[in-house]
């Protein structure tokens, strides 16, 4: 092969799709909830119930496999937004002791999954959002050990949410 064709040949496909990959990232980050400050993310990491209440933390860890790992996620609480998720990400927000649901979409707001939850007042309460196949993308909402939650969470950025 002379320089001529291998120069018209054009980028190759590893080089396609490691900017794919890169853009998907990007995009992943860019279309997230805003960050929550320094000093609010410290104390949420902190783990202290409100008295009264009971306090709902709901993470999505750094994921793997799939295309549809970069994903951004819309949740609810009770029908009411809480914010929209990437990886690597939490939002904690305080509620009435009681019966509540969590609600995942995406972001045309098509349902993909829920989970009811029962706040025990004084109490932390775990959700973990994960993609129960990530080649179909289907995310799925479960409760989480408290001890492991808190070691993922803590790897997180806090996010602003819109419930509380």
């Amino acid at each position: 092969m002379s320089n001529n064709q291998a120069a018209k040949k054009g980028p190759s496909l590893i080089t396609i799709a490691l900017v794919l990959g890169g853009l998907a990232f990007l995009f992943s980050r860019i279309m997230t909830s805003p960050e929550a400050p320094d000093t609010e993310a410290s104390a949420a990491k902190a783990f202290e119930p409100v008295p009264d209440k009971a306090v709902v933390y709901v993470f999505r860890s750094t994921l793997a496999g799939g295309m549809h790992t970069f994903r951004t996620l819309r949740l609810y609480i009770d029908g009411a937004p809480l914010g929209d998720i990437g990886n690597g990400a939490f939002f904690r927000t305080v509620v009435s002791p009681g019966a509540h649901k969590m609600q995942v979409t995406n972001v045309r707001n098509e349902e993909l999954g829920s989970l009811d939850i029962t706040a025990e007042t004084n109490q932390l309460c775990f959700i973990e959002l994960s993609l129960s196949d990530p080649l179909s993308g289907k995310p799925s909402l479960k409760l989480a050990e408290g001890e492991e939650a808190r070691k993922t969470i803590a790897q997180c950025k806090m996010l602003k949410g819109g419930s509380n």
